[in-house]
């Protein structure tokens, strides 16, 4: 996992609840913990830390381009983005 972090600030991983203990002797340090039920609700297990992002202007950029040039929409919260399609 640490290949991807100079790319973002925060990573996480959104798993079911039924994976959290595996996933916590797994997932890099640093990295946050999403949990979802079965109502599709999604809670904080373990909270993800900032990290320096060395890339943030370039993969902004290549996330816009890549979008507009594929017709998906980028979503900016919190100085966090993700292109969805």
């Amino acid at each position: 996992m640490g290949e991807y972090a100079d790319y973002g600030d925060y990573f996480w991983l959104c798993i079911p609840k039924e994976l959290l203990e595996v996933a916590k002797s797994y997932v890099a340090k640093g990295w946050g913990i999403l949990i979802f039920d079965k109502n599709k609700r999604i809670t904080i297990a373990r909270k993800a830390d900032r990290r320096e992002c060395l890339f943030r202007q370039e993969t902004l950029t290549e996330a816009i381009t890549h979008s507009l040039c594929c017709g998906g929409i980028i979503l900016i919260v919190s100085g966090l983005f993700r292109t969805c399609f």
